[in-house]
């Protein structure tokens, strides 16, 4: 994915789009030079951001500065700013973060490596936050501005304590420590403070919503939640589960790793356990309060047999 150059010094014929005979090796290129032809788009800023220069707009690829204090960039070079996954794996002394508002989407894993990061602003005008994006990071309170419509689970990392949301969000607000998306009725970010609403809001935990919160101890599950999906607990400190009547389906490796879990309560509503979804967590009792009409599936997309 951080290929985006290739410097040739061969006699193979290599294309940045991969469509000559030995040009596999630069299928994810953007640019192949090489001597006497051609030049490299990559350069360092002033500031310390390592960029890739395309023809509409700068990649940061990563930061090599001193600062502690960071601001991402709108433009440079008058082109607009874009991030890329897996960047910023030299960044590791950057404690404060802003990303404008004029870079829209933060791609998945692309903050991962900044482990002093403890405080961070999205302005008003990102849109979006891939999987993992802080994974690893030191952020305790998140404000997620009224432009921000999607947010993988697992994306601030296991140090959240504290959610807010613009009022002006069309899609997502905050309850208890929960990032809740409005029209889904989907819980798709928590905390180690969480308390999940009982007031129907939330009907789903989504995706990685909890996973690796190894703090997290215990939580509470409202009977209006009727689904848990995959890897939501994976990971957590969590003890002991009781699920509420009301709960029908637990995804594939929903609690699994959870290496305090002993015990397991499953009601009578559930009718569908998908695949390791209690996988390497070391329980010594679960209690099942009816199995008639449950399904067996070992794939996400596998409709099963009663």
């Amino acid at each position: 994915e951080r290929l985006l150059e290739v410097y040739n010094r061969s006699v193979l014929p290599v294309a940045a789009d991969g469509t000559l005979k030995f040009g596999g090796v630069a299928r994810n290129a953007k640019n192949v030079y090489s001597i006497g032809e051609g030049h490299s788009n990559l350069f360092t800023t002033d500031d310390g951001f390592w960029c890739y220069e395309g023809e509409n707009s700068v990649t940061l690829l990563d930061y090599t500065g001193e600062k502690t204090d960071v601001i991402l960039p709108d433009t440079i070079n008058q082109k607009p700013v874009e991030l890329i996954g897996h960047g910023f794996s030299n960044a590791d002394k950057i404690e404060s973060l802003t990303v404008s508002g004029g870079i829209k989407n933060i791609p998945s894993s692309c903050f991962t490596a900044m482990k002093a990061l403890s405080a961070l602003k999205l302005e008003e005008g990102v849109e979006s936050v891939g999987g993992s994006s802080f994974t690893g990071a030191k952020i305790s309170e998140l404000y997620l501005p009224a432009s921000l419509v999607f947010v993988a689970g697992g994306s601030f990392g296991g140090n959240i304590t504290k959610i807010e949301v613009a009022a002006e969000n069309p899609v997502f607000t905050s309850q208890g420590n929960c990032l809740i998306d409005k029209q889904t009725k989907t819980l798709v970010l928590g905390t180690v403070s969480a308390v999940i609403p009982s007031d129907g809001s939330v009907e789903i935990i989504g995706e990685n919503a909890f996973a690796d919160l190894s703090e997290l101890k215990e939580i509470q599950i409202p009977s209006a939640v009727r689904k848990i999906e995959t890897q939501a607990f994976f990971g957590t400190g969590l003890m002991e589960i009781a699920l509420s009547d009301g709960t029908e389906s637990i995804g594939a490796q929903a609690f699994a790793y959870c290496e305090n879990l002993t015990d397991v309560f499953l009601s009578s509503t559930v009718k569908e356990i998908y695949a390791s979804a209690f996988m390497n967590s070391p329980i010594e009792e679960m209690e099942f309060s009816v199995t008639q009409g449950w399904a067996i599936r070992k794939r996400p997309d596998d409709e099963g047999e009663p």
